[in-house]
């Protein structure tokens, strides 16, 4: 498990759980104490993205519960949870990228590029090592992400994907023209 995972589950369980379920033997937890529960939850704000996240564990655990006979059956079943809203992605418009690179700071230049046009999520675009962009002119620009920034117990830390089990990843993108110049250049510069 990833150090911010556990550190999402263990201030869900302290914050969420813990509070409304941890006085309460196990086998008496009720479907209607769950579903009591979510309502609560809804009704302090949360969102509904959230409040899934925090019955998501509170059902995994029950699950487990289950599995290992210390319940019958989980109190977690038909539990009518609020709708998650996807909301539609917007993304910004060449125009729109080159006026925010105007407003920025040249040092900063290379990175609203970077993040613009890769694809890359923040994290990866914070990671990002000089020698991870191929820009040439004439080419396609390359980037190759290898590394990427973790928040674990209040700490950031750069984390190279073969640590997390995973291989190396490649992005592909094509990016407008002044793109790679510019990128490159301020690459250079650092």
């Amino acid at each position: 498990m990833r150090p911010r995972t556990k550190e999402k589950y263990e201030s869900s369980l302290r914050i969420h759980l813990l509070p409304a379920f941890g006085g309460a033997p196990i086998g008496s937890i009720t479907r209607d104490d769950v579903q009591a529960w979510i309502i609560e939850l809804h009704d302090r704000g949360f969102e509904p993205e959230t409040i899934r996240g925090h019955y998501d564990l509170l059902n995994a655990m029950m699950k487990r519960a289950v599995e290992g006979g210390l319940i019958v059956r989980s109190p977690c079943r038909s539990i009518e949870l609020p709708a998650v809203i996807a909301h539609e992605k917007r993304y910004l418009t060449e125009d729109e990228v080159e006026r925010l690179v105007a407003a920025v700071e040249p040092r900063y230049k290379a990175l609203v590029y970077t993040a613009a046009y890769l694809g890359l999520r923040w994290q990866e675009v914070a990671g990002l090592r000089r020698q991870a962009l191929d820009m040439h002119p004439g080419k396609l620009a390359s980037v190759r992400v290898v590394t990427t920034i973790e928040r674990a117990n209040g700490r950031y830390r750069a984390v190279e994907y073969q640590e997390q089990g995973g291989a190396p990843q490649a992005q592909d993108a094509g990016v407008p023209q002044r793109g790679p110049v510019v990128v490159s250049e301020g690459v250079s510069e650092r």
